[in-house]
């Protein structure tokens, strides 16, 4: 999802999410969100990207965030 939000130009990317995403070959879902700051770090014109996503495997609830900056 970041390569694909990072191709848009910054004025069209937007934050959302999706849940109850299927994984192939194993029964686990995984939920995807993803926030959208401008002027991030106080730099006029950069606009941060970050993407969550979570999922629930057993009694656990491991999550992965990476993010990534557009200027524009």
């Amino acid at each position: 999802r970041l390569e694909e939000l990072k191709s848009r130009t910054a004025a069209n990317i937007t934050a959302g999410s999706e849940t109850g995403l299927p994984v192939s070959g194993v029964l686990v879902t995984f939920n995807r969100s993803w926030t959208v700051t401008s002027n991030c770090n106080s730099v006029t014109g950069l606009t941060c990207i970050t993407v969550t996503v979570g999922w629930t495997h057993y009694n656990t609830s491991p999550s992965v965030v990476i993010s990534s900056a557009v200027k524009g």
